[in-house]
């Protein structure tokens, strides 16, 4: 995955959509000092503030700002592909056919589920987009990875404070993820009613204490 990815920006690292043009403009500001510039009305700003942090490192000239991106990109990509190893690993172990299966029958399955991720990020996503997209898919597996955790025995206070952290930071990223965010709560609640060992009225204090945790994160965006 790692490699297509890199195969895949290679060709197009001069390559700069408009959005992304926006998002540099940004993040030049930002690593200028001018730290406000984050705080945009229609522009979220965890993409812009990553670039940002490409530029303060390596002063790139005008030349190379557009490189930097897409290597900033590149590492996204990483990022996202753990994040989705993360939740691969997560969901494997509440599925008990797969983890009887046989190692042979596991390592198809494994295949298919990383050709499906990099299928995704090449031609949904497009790795060499500069858009928040990829960051976006990186909380998004993260967060699913947490409510399989969670739907596991032995979840307890510090695994629902995790979710609601990635949660509130997810709307740095995108503000599309605020619905999501209620969504997917709602959607957790169920499925721990159906599956999960600990009492109702546990699992209405944790989701709680993820839902304020959530907020508090991202009130700074109001």
């Amino acid at each position: 995955c790692i490699v297509v990815a890199a195969i895949e920006i290679w060709p197009v690292q001069h390559r700069i959509n408009p959005d992304g043009l926006s998002y540099l403009d940004i993040a030049t500001e930002a690593s200028s000092g001018h730290l406000a510039e984050l705080a945009n009305l229609y522009w979220s700003p965890a993409y812009p503030a990553v670039i940002g942090i490409g530029l303060s490192l390596l002063h790139p000239s005008p030349a190379f700002e557009v490189p930097l991106v897409q290597f900033v990109n590149f590492l996204i990509v990483i990022l996202a592909l753990w994040a989705f190893s993360l939740f691969y690993r997560s969901w494997s172990k509440l599925n008990p056919d797969l983890e009887a299966a046989s190692s042979t029958a596991k390592g198809l399955f494994t295949l298919f589920a990383f050709a499906s991720f990099l299928r995704t990020a090449t031609s949904s996503m497009g790795v060499y987009l500069t858009t928040p997209d990829m960051l976006v898919a990186t909380v998004i597996f993260l967060v699913a990875a947490m409510g399989c955790r969670i739907s596991r025995p032995g979840a307890g206070w510090k695994h629902f404070a995790g979710l609601g952290v990635l949660l509130g930071s997810g709307m740095y990223v995108k503000a599309a993820l605020f619905p999501l965010c209620l969504a997917f709560i709602a959607l957790l609640l169920i499925s721990l009613w159906r599956t999960s060992d600990i009492p109702r009225r546990k699992q209405l204090a944790y989701l709680g204490a993820s839902t304020l945790i959530c907020a508090a994160v991202a009130a700074p965006l109001i």
